[in-house]
C-alpha cells in the first residue's frame, strides 16, 4: 500500500513537467512559425524550460566564427582594432 501511495504522489508532478515542456514548445513553435530545423527548436526549448542555464557566450562566438573563413577574417580585424 505504501508504494502505491508513492506512486500516486510522483505522477502529478511527473504531469506538469510534461505539461510545461507542452506549453513551452506550443510558444517557441508559434514564435518562429515552424521555419526552424528540428535540432534549434530542441535548443530553443530546453533554453525556455530549463531557463536556469548559465551560457558561455565565448564559447558560443568561437563556434560561430569557426563555421566560415570570412567570420574568422573579419572577427580577427575587429579583434585587432580593439586592441
Amino acid at each position: 500500500m505504501a508504494e502505491l501511495l508513492k506512486i500516486m504522489w510522483t505522477i502529478p508532478v511527473n504531469v506538469c513537467g510534461c505539461e510545461r515542456s507542452f506549453s513551452a514548445l506550443r510558444r517557441i513553435k508559434t514564435y518562429i512559425r515552424n521555419t526552424t530545423g528540428q535540432e534549434r527548436l530542441t535548443c530553443l526549448a530546453l533554453i525556455n524550460i530549463e531557463q536556469d542555464y548559465e551560457i558561455d557566450i565565448d564559447a558560443i562566438v568561437a563556434d560561430f566564427v569557426s563555421k566560415k573563413d570570412e567570420r574568422k577574417k573579419f572577427f580577427e580585424n575587429e579583434k585587432n582594432n580593439c586592441i
